[in-house]
């Protein structure tokens, strides 16, 4: 199970639709559809409060830090 913030990313994989804004596709993107498609592979909608990813990626505001901290340590 992948789970993905991103409705974006999440409409592309399924192939539901395109996006205007998109420059390219990457192999990857097929792999991702095909195995989607065979059902190895489920991506779900997770909220940004619980995407501890997001520590490791993106600068966060203290109050989000703390949280997501809480969250992955379990206390």
């Amino acid at each position: 199970m992948v789970k993905e913030d991103n409705a974006s990313c999440i409409i592309l994989t399924h192939g539901e639709g395109t996006i205007v804004c998109m420059i390219h596709i990457s192999l990857n993107r097929h792999w991702f559809k095909d195995h989607i498609k065979a059902g190895d592979i489920k991506v779900v909608k997770i909220d940004s409060a619980f995407n501890w990813a997001e520590m490791f990626t993106i600068p966060l505001c203290r109050p989000k830090h703390k949280n997501l901290h809480k969250f992955i340590m379990g206390w």
